[in-house]
């Protein structure tokens, strides 16, 4: 029963169609409750307005004739003005944790995705150019996001899709041959290629005829110019190395990883299709597409140069022929929102895309504690690759620092800015992975001194007969807390941190098992209980904190020290 708050609702439909005829629709939620009001709440009695007098007086008397609501239910009320509160049974509780640990809950969410596609594009730099901080938004909230999906039993790709086809290009060329002629500079560096834009973007200021040059570079490099496109290759092979080693070490991989060239064979196939479908037309010399409400978008300039949009439009139009995929998720900054509008809707009305099959999952920037944009003294992005290198400094080591360093974006609303901030960051009291860490290292020093495999456990005699705990089980949830229905949550969370792309929801969750584990943890002498009843219960609990602490980490990219 891993979407328990789907099932329970379910019940309920059911329960007010039999009370009112199916010809009543009531819209209403469930959701887990303040640990005051029990364990989950629902508003259908607020909800169903004048029908209320109607349904009230029956419809704890049909919960308490579902089969599904005796299975896991000891007790509900109705509250003020219109909620029904759900207590459930501590053995339904020990059921979920025995499911969760031997794998069966697993299997069950594996069966979510069966049969569907999803395609995330992440990461996504421009060669040329060293990542900077602000690339690591993407890179790993779309590695996040691959995972949720995944571990539901989804078809997922992950693509980085590199800009290797821009009009930079044409800039790095200019200036490139000034400096070295036609000839292949075997020792050239990524610093170097980077300093070469940086140098070009100087230069055009004071003379603006150096623009047109790179347009023509460019032009020559699109049409297959022998130099330009063995300079390119050169550029592109030189550019990789560099950013393979920091997806080394953030972790991250990625199924496919095709520049914008790759799709040059399809853009002729797109640019017709455009054309033959009335999408794109000719205005001022340029091919231009129209959607309303928005601003046109160019597919084709009047030199023939193409753009971003028609590589983009190639990309969607290879990989719906290719993958067939249900879903294509593009994790993208902020800025781009128009754009993304405008192409999703070009690629609707040609037919290559259907109507909500994509969705530019968008995010905010990378701010220092000051609200301004994170960069150098000098006013220059930070280099991802000294950022990595400077948070596995200060943690002192390097699983740690890569750890801090991703939860502290992915605890945080993707769509608003994040501050960087080293000590939060790193701290062992807050909110920050290090934090995490910590609590999970606890508990496997506590399941390493038991003397007690998780598979002693499950095999238990008293584990295994839960209807012989019913009258123990009780009396222990007082010492439990909330940590029982916090445990209970985790797949709920998964389903909403995947369907809303936000994972900050898994994170924010795991921060407060965390939060209550530790509790837990000082207030529970888990080992010295001499009760063997309730010691077993306590380390099927502690296995369970165990687990989620670690599964949820990796969903969000974040590996575990198992002692620090």
């Amino acid at each position: 029963m891993i979407y328990l708050t789907q099932e329970i609702k379910r019940e309920l439909e059911k329960i007010v169609h039999e009370l009112l005829g199916d010809s009543v629709s009531i819209h209403f939620d469930v959701g887990y409750a303040d640990e005051r009001f029990g364990d989950m709440s629902t508003n259908v009695l607020l909800k169903s307005g004048s029908h209320r007098d109607e349904i009230e007086p029956k419809i704890l008397e049909k919960i308490a004739q579902n089969s599904l609501f005796k299975r896991i239910v000891r007790d509900t009320k109705i509250v003020h003005p219109g909620f029904i509160n759900f207590y459930f049974k501590p053995t339904f509780f020990l059921e979920q944790l025995v499911s969760l640990l031997n794998g069966q809950a697993h299997k069950e969410l594996f069966l979510k995705g069966k049969g569907k596609t999803v395609l995330v594009e992440y990461s996504s730099p421009n060669i040329a150019k060293r990542m900077h901080v602000g690339h690591i938004r993407s890179t790993i909230i779309g590695a996040a996001l691959y995972n949720l999906f995944k571990i539901q039993g989804y078809t997922t790709i992950g693509d980085n899709h590199i800009g290797d086809w821009g009009t930079q290009f044409g800039q790095i060329l200019v200036e490139y041959k000034k400096r070295f002629g036609d000839t292949i500079h075997d020792d050239l560096t990524l610093e170097e290629l980077e300093e070469l834009y940086v140098s070009f973007q100087k230069k055009v200021a004071e003379d603006p005829d150096l623009q047109e040059k790179a347009r023509f570079e460019v032009l020559k490099l699109h049409k297959g110019d022998e130099v330009n496109r063995g300079l390119w290759k050169h550029f592109l092979d030189v550019s990789v190395a560099q950013l393979n080693q920091v997806y080394t070490k953030l972790g991250v991989e990625f199924d496919t990883q095709y520049g914008e060239s790759f799709y040059e064979p399809y853009i002729q196939n797109v640019l017709d299709l455009a054309k033959e479908k009335g999408v794109a037309v000719m205005d001022q010399g340029a091919l231009v597409s129209f959607c309303e409400g928005l601003a046109p978008l160019i597919l084709q300039k009047q030199d023939g140069a193409y753009l971003y949009a028609t590589t983009d439009l190639a990309t969607l139009y290879f990989r719906q022929k290719e993958y067939r995929a249900d879903l294509l998720l593009y994790v993208v900054s902020n800025e781009q929102s128009l754009y993304f509008e405008q192409l999703f809707c070009t690629a609707e009305k040609m037919g290559i895309l259907d109507k909500g099959g994509a969705s530019h999952v968008k995010f905010g920037t990378v701010v220092g504690s000051d609200g301004k944009k994170f960069s150098t003294r000098k006013g220059g992005a930070i280099v991802l690759n000294e950022v990595l290198d400077e948070a596995i400094k200060k943690a002192g080591d390097p699983v740690i620092g890569v750890a801090a360093l991703k939860y502290n974006d992915l605890s945080q609303n993707r769509v608003k800015d994040i501050v960087f901030d080293w000590e939060r960051m790193l701290s062992m009291e807050g909110d920050s992975a290090p934090y995490l860490m910590y609590a999970y290292a606890r508990f496997q020093s506590i399941l390493s001194k038991s003397e007690m495999s998780l598979e002693d456990v499950l095999r238990n005699k008293i584990i295994s007969n839960f209807d012989d705990l019913e009258s123990k089980a009780n009396s222990l949830m007082d010492d439990l807390g909330s940590l029982p229905r916090l445990l209970l949550m985790y797949f709920d969370v998964i389903q909403e941190a995947t369907e809303s792309y936000h994972p900050n929801i898994l994170a924010n969750y795991l921060f407060a098992l965390a939060t209550e584990a530790n509790h837990y943890y000082h207030a529970i002498p888990i080992l010295k209980e001499e009760d063997l009843i309730k010691k077993d219960i306590y380390l099927l609990v502690s296995y369970s904190v165990s687990y989620i602490l670690k599964d949820g980490m990796r969903i969000l990219g974040i590996n575990v020290l198992e002692r620090i």
